[in-house]
Order: C-alpha cells, then sequence, then structure tokens
C-alpha cells in the first residue's frame, strides 16, 4: 500500500514538473559534477553522458543513492518525461538496490535526430523525510533531487 502510494506521488510529481525542457541552462549545467547533493541526499556515480550511435539500441544510465554517504536501498527513483521523439525509458521507475544503486535502460530513437543534436534528461528524485511538528504530529517532507544525462546523437 505504501509503494502504491508513493508510486501514486511520484506520478502526480512528474505530471506538475511536466514535460522535460530539452535545453539546460550552462551556467547551472551539472553533467560535469561527480555527484548532485541536497540537504545530506546525494546521486553519485551516475552516468553523466550517453553518445548514441545507433537506432533502437539501449544504453543503461546507472547511479547511486545516498544521505550522508550512507546508501539508500528501496528509494524509487523516476526519470522525468521527455519528447519521445528522442526515444524512451525502458522503465519509468527503478528502486535502489541494498548499495543505493539503481538502473535504467534508454532506448534510442526509430529515427535519429539530425546529427549533433543533443538533450538532457534528468533523474527525478522523491525522497520523504518523516519528522515532527510543533504539535508532535507526524509529517513528511518531500524532496526532489535532480541529476542532468546529456544524450548526444552522432
Amino acid at each position: 500500500m505504501k509503494k502504491s502510494i508513493l508510486y501514486s506521488l511520484l506520478v502526480i510529481a512528474i505530471a506538475f514538473t511536466g514535460c522535460q525542457n530539452t535545453k539546460i541552462d550552462p551556467v547551472n549545467d551539472t553533467t560535469n559534477q561527480d555527484r548532485v547533493e541536497s540537504d545530506g541526499f546525494a546521486i553519485s556515480n551516475y552516468t553523466k553522458e550517453i553518445n548514441v550511435t545507433k537506432i533502437d539500441d539501449t544504453y543503461p544510465i546507472d547511479f547511486t543513492l545516498s544521505k550522508y554517504d550512507v546508501p539508500l536501498k528501496e528509494e524509487t527513483v523516476a526519470i522525468k518525461v521527455f519528447n519521445d521523439k528522442y526515444g524512451e525509458m525502458v522503465e519509468s521507475f527503478v528502486a535502489t538496490d541494498i548499495n543505493g544503486k539503481g538502473h535504467f535502460k534508454y532506448l534510442s530513437p526509430h529515427k535519429f535526430p539530425t546529427a549533433g543534436t543533443t538533450i538532457y534528461i534528468t533523474y527525478l528524485i522523491v525522497l520523504e523525510e518523516e519528522g515532527e511538528d510543533k504539535d508532535s504530529d507526524k509529517v513528511t517532507e518531500k524532496k526532489f533531487l535532480e541529476a542532468p544525462v546529456r544524450i548526444n546523437f552522432r
């Protein structure tokens, strides 16, 4: 039950973020960083770039998720929606293993975009932290952590 609620919230979060912009602000481009961090959470050892050379071929997208450098197991991770003319994800959601590692598969499009085209897709991780408010009620805080993947069509 808890997992189905989490998946529902993740789908809603993705819907609210809209289709992924295929351009990225060069000032805030984090694809050259080894990790993306926020409030102690981090995505590291992640696939930052894919050079697509074949149509209808799969490419791995790997990452490690941690909090204060402790691997997070069984956390649900999604890829933001992006224009399907650039390919698709074999799975939209994955769960991290006991070592905090997760694996997506990107499927290249049936028809290549213009040679030299570069797009960005983004991991979207919704992390829930339980805490207590001033009235000692349990509250759940949602955190979003994003890491871009550069996809180059050659």
